[in-house]
C-alpha cells in the first residue's frame, strides 16, 4: 500500500511574531481504531461509552478537574473501593489477532498514585506492556505497542493493592495505529 503524506504551514502573526505551525496530513485513506463514541476519543462525545468498570471503579466524563487534556471532555476513573484494595477499569477496541498496535494515551492522577496503564496479554495480546504512571497532576502521554491475538484488545487502568477509596485517574486522547 502506497501512502501519501502532505506536509502544510500554518502561518499566524501574534503580537508581531510569526508562528509557523507544520501539519501533516495522512491521505491514506486509513480510518481510526479507537472509533467509541466517548470523552477519552479525540473526536469526543461526552459519555463513558466503551469504559468497563471491571474491579471497584466507576467512570465519569469531565469537562474539569481536571481541564481536558484536548477538547472538552475527559474520562474520570474513580476508585470506589475500600482503602488499600485493587481496581481496574479498561476500554476495547478491535484487532485483527496478528498485528502489532501501538496505543497512544493521555493520562493525568488526579487523587492519589499507584496507578498503572496497559495491554495486558490475558485482555486479547500476545504479550503484555505494562507502564506505571507518574503524572501526578499534569497530563503526560504514554506509549505502549503490543501484538494482538485475538480481534479485541483492551487497554487496563489500574489501580494497585494499596489504593484508596477515591483515588482518581483522568484519561484523556487515545490513538491507536496499527503498525
Amino acid at each position: 500500500m502506497i501512502r501519501f503524506l502532505i506536509f502544510f504551514f500554518a502561518c499566524a502573526i501574534a503580537n508581531g511574531q510569526m508562528l509557523i505551525d507544520i501539519y501533516k496530513v495522512d491521505e491514506s485513506g486509513a480510518s481510526p481504531i479507537y472509533t467509541l463514541a466517548n470523552a477519552a476519543n479525540p473526536t469526543e462525545t461526552n459519555a463513558t461509552t466503551g469504559f468497563t468498570n471491571e474491579i471497584n471503579v466507576s467512570h465519569s466524563s469531565v469537562t474539569s478537574s481536571p481541564t481536558p487534556q484536548d477538547g472538552t471532555y475527559c474520562i474520570l476513573q474513580t476508585n470506589t473501593g475500600a482503602d488499600n484494595t485493587s481496581s481496574r477499569g479498561a476500554t476495547s477496541f478491535a484487532t485483527d489477532g496478528s498485528s502489532t498496535y501501538e496505543v497512544k494515551v493521555y493520562l493525568q492522577e488526579v487523587i492519589g498514585t499507584n496507578w498503572t496503564v496497559s495491554l495486558f496479554a490475558a485482555d486479547g495480546w500476545a504479550v503484555s506492556d505494562t507502564q506505571n504512571v507518574t503524572a501526578v497532576g499534569t497530563w503526560v502521554e504514554y506509549t505502549l505497542t503490543a501484538v494482538s491475538n485475538d480481534t479485541t484488545g483492551s487497554i487496563r487502568f489500574s489501580g494497585s493493592s494499596s489504593s484508596d477509596n477515591g483515588n482518581q485517574i483522568a484519561i484523556d486522547n487515545i490513538r491507536v495505529t496499527k503498525l
